[in-house]
């Protein structure tokens, strides 16, 4: 059986705390940020943990809090 590699989409946007939980930058900080005012840019800026119910879809029950491995494909 070969190794499951990690999903590189997720790799790049979330990182295991030293905690165990995953963090996440917020959304909404890229674009259009003339009309929002400092204090939501400042707020938009802060990185958060992810949610406990997203979190359980993100991680593999088997893989100790690992982040998600794409399948591979099984060739005969």
């Amino acid at each position: 059986m070969p190794k499951m590699k990690t999903h590189q989409g997720a790799a790049g946007r979330f990182a295991v705390r030293k905690n165990g939980k995953l963090k996440r930058r917020r959304a909404g900080h890229n674009h259009m940020l003339e009309k929002k005012t400092p204090k939501q840019k400042r707020r938009l800026n802060a990185e958060t943990d992810v949610t406990r119910t997203d979190e359980k879809k993100l991680t593999h029950s088997d893989s100790d809090g690992q982040l998600p491995t794409s399948q591979p494909e099984m060739v005969q």
